[in-house]
């Protein structure tokens, strides 16, 4: 993906105007952050050349996302914006059938990597613009339904929105200061809402990078955190 557009003027009261213009900023603090060059060298993925790099495959779909586009179905819209292809520095935006061949070659190991640029760019931006001295973890499940009979771990569960329909309930984790996404597990949708929740609580721990407190706080945080482990080990 090329640099894209570098020097922009907002317009706002004009005609013909894009309604992504604001994916200007969010382009511009990825490149901040070298995301693409962070894919390229942390992401394993075993695809055969192309006419887009999977670092690339992986971001037009993240912008298609923040834009707010759910499905890959319609992405079509992105085809024909030529400002938002200029912006993010695409000759042409992927068809949405190239994005779902992309997503259906992606192993396990390749997401898992996805996860740990994820987790590298969270210790990166994790003390600014200040120190943190809490974190207040809120879990929640969530039910993902899914149609076919032969969608890998899909079980029929608890299902609020399709009664009887295969699902996943996937087990959430967000910081709640910052609403900022921290792990995430995905299972079958017949589980109960409590499954897994210790080793997901473990992994979210391991996640934590060091809070910057004083010296009385760290060691109750400290004292919290064995009581919590004690907690957890003889569960």
């Amino acid at each position: 993906m090329p640099r894209g557009l570098r020097i922009v003027h907002p317009v706002v009261q004009d005609r013909n105007l894009t309604h992504f213009g604001g994916i200007f900023l969010i382009h511009r603090f990825c490149q901040k952050l070298e995301i693409r060059r962070h894919l390229q060298k942390m992401v394993r993925l075993r695809q055969r050349a192309g006419r887009y790099h999977p670092a690339d495959l992986i971001l037009a779909i993240v912008y298609a996302l923040i834009v707010g586009i759910p499905r890959l179905s319609k992405t079509k819209i992105l085809q024909g914006n030529g400002v938002f292809q200029r912006i993010v520095g695409l000759d042409h935006y992927p068809y949405a059938s190239s994005l779902r061949r992309f997503l259906k070659r992606a192993e396990p190991a390749t997401i898992q990597d996805i996860n740990r640029v994820h987790d590298h760019l969270r210790r990166t931006l994790f003390y600014l613009p200040r120190p943190r001295t809490s974190l207040l973890f809120d879990f929640d499940s969530s039910v993902l339904t899914v149609y076919g009979k032969s969608i890998e771990g899909a079980r029929v569960g608890y299902n609020p929105h399709r009664r009887g329909a295969r699902s996943y309930q996937p087990l959430l984790g967000f910081e709640s200061h910052t609403r900022e996404f921290w792990h995430g597990i995905l299972r079958p949708g017949n589980v109960q809402s409590t499954t897994g929740a210790i080793e997901f609580l473990q992994a979210c721990l391991a996640k934590t990078p060091p809070l910057h407190l004083p010296p009385a706080a760290a060691r109750g945080c400290r004292f919290l955190q064995s009581g919590i482990h004690q907690a957890i080990g003889s569960s």
